[in-house]
């Protein structure tokens, strides 16, 4: 798991972790976690589509425990955020910028240019168990970069982008992610 973030200071923090490490670990947001649909689906039993969603609830369920505002969904940043996945398993690389494709805020021009301040991410793999939306998301709430950008006020919007694969290849279910976090302030 990585993430990057960008505030509008120019302050820039990378956390780097271990994909390794997660292999080993094993409208509203609904009230509780325990309401997100798919939360504990292995890669490759549901549709990424479906996967996003309960990453989407259980980031959520993140902010509501603290009571902070809900992110919305943005299609400027959920974009990116799937290329971004899909990049990293067809090219078996895991890191925010893999050879050959652009920076983060290049991804995110789309956004940027409308306004955006401040922007994060986040990206994650894990097979197995560990592939399920609800032990990346504790994964990356058991960091402190991660955490910070699920649980920072300045973000309003996320875009999420789950693939079925895995940066390293092989044959086993595996599922990769990638959140993108955006201010657009004002």
């Amino acid at each position: 798991m990585d993430l990057r973030v960008r505030v509008p200071a120019g302050l820039a923090v990378c956390a780097a972790g271990c994909a390794a490490a997660l292999l080993l670990l094993v409208g509203h947001p609904a009230p509780a976690s325990a309401a997100c649909k798919g939360k504990s689906a292995i890669p490759e039993s549901v549709s990424a589509g479906a996967a996003e969603q309960a990453v989407f609830c259980l980031l959520n369920g993140e902010r509501a425990k603290r009571d902070l505002p809900r992110l919305a969904r943005h299609t400027q940043l959920d974009k990116p955020s799937h290329r971004h996945s899909r990049y990293m398993v067809e090219h078996r690389c895991f890191d925010h910028k893999c050879p050959g494709e652009p920076d983060l805020a290049e991804r995110l021009r789309g956004y940027l240019s409308k306004g955006g301040q401040a922007w994060g991410e986040n990206i994650a793999w894990g097979g197995g168990e560990a592939g399920s939306p609800q032990s990346i998301v504790r994964s990356w709430m058991r960091s402190d970069g991660h955490r910070g950008n699920i649980l920072s006020r300045q973000y309003e919007h996320i875009g999420i982008g789950v693939v079925w694969g895995s940066p390293k290849g092989g044959r086993f279910p595996a599922g990769t992610y990638t959140t993108d976090f955006g201010a657009r302030g004002g």
